[in-house]
């Protein structure tokens, strides 16, 4: 659904032509990405998760806003009350991850695919790309999910091991008594 509306929201800014403010806050936003991400990779570190967060909730929310459009603006609100649905919806803060990293990487590719489209007012491929970017973060969500669940699996392994080797020792040393 999200896909449908965002792609909704980047066409018709795109046939209505972008103002010099919404050109300014979504260049200020694949800028600021740009930024994050080079900043990362030179340092050798992951992409902080929560700074990409603001950017990319920037992005979607100038992209949206500018439509001037009060049932799409609503309906975007409304299907981003949806866990996990909003472009902000999902991020690992204490333990971001390289699998992250990558995400914030394509998902910033997408962005600057997406500000060429609207400043070339080609509607009907900022739509595609806005559909394609959606569907890729709800997939990369699933796959974050779906790491998660084995990272708490992995980490509970050990407590188990630990309880059995406890038990082990108990019975070593009550044997020996």
């Amino acid at each position: 659904m999200r896909g449908a509306l965002e792609g909704m929201a980047a066409r018709v800014l795109s046939e209505q032509g972008l103002t010099h403010d919404t050109l300014n806050g979504l260049e200020t936003a694949v800028k600021e990405g740009q930024k994050l991400i080079t900043e990362a990779l030179d340092a050798r570190v992951m992409v902080d998760a929560q700074t990409w967060r603001k950017i990319n909730q920037a992005f979607h929310q100038t992209l949206i806003e500018s439509t001037q459009n009060s049932a799409l603006i609503d309906a975007i609100k409304f299907n981003n009350k949806v866990p996990f649905s909003g472009p902000g919806a999902m991020t690992l803060q204490k333990a971001p991850t390289e699998l992250e990293t990558a995400f914030v990487q394509a998902a910033q590719k997408d962005h600057e695919l997406v500000l060429d489209a609207l400043r070339n007012r080609q509607g009907t491929r900022a739509e595609a790309l806005m559909r394609e970017h959606a569907y890729k973060s709800r997939a990369n969500k699933k796959q974050l999910i779906e790491m998660m669940r084995s990272v708490r699996e992995e980490q509970s392994e050990p407590k188990q091991d630990m309880a059995d080797l406890h038990a082990t020792a108990q019975a070593l040393q009550n044997s020996q008594a």
